[in-house]
């Protein structure tokens, strides 16, 4: 069960540590979205608040040769979707959104994050090596200056990680004002449409009317939205997931949203596809997509000619969620008996 004494006691504080953080003027955000993911150094952007620094021959990572050289683990049909289109509307909704059968009509008229985190090419097992599992690939971290370089490849990589930076901190404002039920324009003002005026981004600011979200002075309601979520709070939720996309936040807001059932492969099968091809369209071509990709069309039924990529598609691969213990970790062993040891009884969390 929630505790909602506690949840509000929590929400208030993030609230007001984020607002704190907003009056400083101390952060703005850096006016190229990537350059926050991809920069050999992050010591003078504005928009980062805490950094680890790495250097060249010193310390190092892998990060930027994944991105570029080797095979990804690649995102879901679920995660292309949410990005909406460049009128402000979820592609349910929006004349803008041009279908999924092509590469080309994916990325067309859609929020530019869109293809600041993700390739405009499909990336497929037979014909690329750094080929992505679902034919999406990113290359939000991706330093362009360095990628043949002997730095970008292996695990020599130099460029800085951001570990907190101004854009999460605004969408922490105005994800808690509205679980707090008092959101105003004003928050989202100060917040979200923030983000959406960055250089490069400039998507139509979210609204807020009569507590529903709203874009262009009209309301909307998203078809897929969960209908145990609340509309704005739906659509921050969304943007919260665009803005923060592949930066290891999205488990631990599920476990916060208490929504770990969007993880089953089953109930959810948008999360376990990719991107739509055609072989034809690959005919004549001196490198063939892999004869190991499985195909399913719409209905979910196994195609031979065209369809969604189906990354995982035995059923013993399938995710399922059915325990909630989850929601919490397990304690560890040596800390219970530590406690024990120190005449405190340290109760093991539930289902484990």
């Amino acid at each position: 069960d929630i505790d909602q004494e506690r949840a509000t006691e929590y929400l208030e504080a993030a609230k007001w540590a984020a607002d704190e953080v907003i009056n400083s003027g101390r952060y703005s955000l850096a006016d190229d979205y990537r350059s926050v993911f991809s920069s050999l150094d992050l010591s003078g952007n504005s928009e980062v608040i805490l950094y680890r620094k790495y250097v060249e021959g010193v310390l190092t990572h892998s990060l930027n040769s994944y991105s570029n050289k080797e095979a990804q683990t690649g995102a879901s049909k679920d995660a292309i979707e949410t990005y909406l289109a460049d009128d402000g509307l979820p592609i349910t909704l929006s004349p803008e959104y041009q279908g999924d059968k092509s590469i080309e009509d994916v990325m067309a008229n859609r929020d530019p994050r869109l293809t600041e985190t993700f390739v405009d090419s499909l990336r497929l097992n037979g014909i690329a090596s750094n080929y992505s599992t679902s034919g999406y690939a990113q290359l939000k971290f991706l330093n362009e200056e360095i990628r043949d370089q002997t730095i970008g490849s292996s695990n020599l990589n130099p460029t800085d990680a951001p570990v907190i930076r101004y854009g999460e901190v605004l969408m922490n404002y105005a994800e808690a004002s509205a679980e707090l039920g008092n959101l105003t324009q004003a928050d989202l003002d100060k917040s979200i449409n923030v983000l959406r005026s960055r250089d490069g981004i400039d998507m139509p600011h979210l609204q807020v009317m009569g507590g529903e979200p709203a874009v262009n002075g009209v309301t909307y309601d998203d078809p897929e939205r969960d209908p145990d979520v609340p509309p704005i709070i739906w659509e921050i939720r969304r943007e919260r997931r665009v803005e923060l996309m592949m930066e290891g936040f999205r488990l631990n807001d599920l476990k916060r949203w208490k929504k770990l059932e969007y993880t089953d492969t089953i109930d959810n099968p948008d999360i376990n596809l990719g991107a739509w091809i055609a072989l034809e369209d690959y005919e004549g071509e001196e490198d063939q997509p892999s004869e190991n990709l499985v195909l399913v069309d719409e209905t979910g039924t196994v195609d031979e000619s065209e369809g969604y990529l189906k990354p995982a598609s035995e059923l013993q691969s399938q995710r399922r969620f059915n325990d909630e213990r989850v929601y919490l970790n397990p304690l560890p062993l040596d800390q219970i008996q530590l406690y024990k040891d120190n005449g405190v009884t340290l109760e093991q969390n539930p289902g484990w």
